[in-house]
């Protein structure tokens, strides 16, 4: 996890902590739209990132934690 993920995830957490039920609830669901657009769009690529991910499978490497880290030093 990155460490601007690790901040997204505290400021939710904290907003998500100061709010009423009803609040809380909606704020749950907003959450759970923004998560959903990524994740539909890995399940279900389409246009040119089918293409990428069909290179990436093919070229990719099976260890996965040389994987890890190659990519935490590629974020660094």
């Amino acid at each position: 996890m990155s460490a601007q993920s690790r901040e997204e995830a505290w400021y939710d957490a904290v907003l998500l902590a100061g709010q009423h039920e009803a609040e809380r609830e909606a704020g749950i669901e907003r959450l759970d739209v923004r998560a959903a657009v990524p994740a539909r769009l890995t399940a279900r690529p389409g246009g040119l990132v089918r293409p990428a991910l069909h290179l990436i499978r093919s070229t990719g490497s099976d260890d996965v934690p040389a994987v890890i880290t190659h990519l935490d030093n590629a974020m660094a």
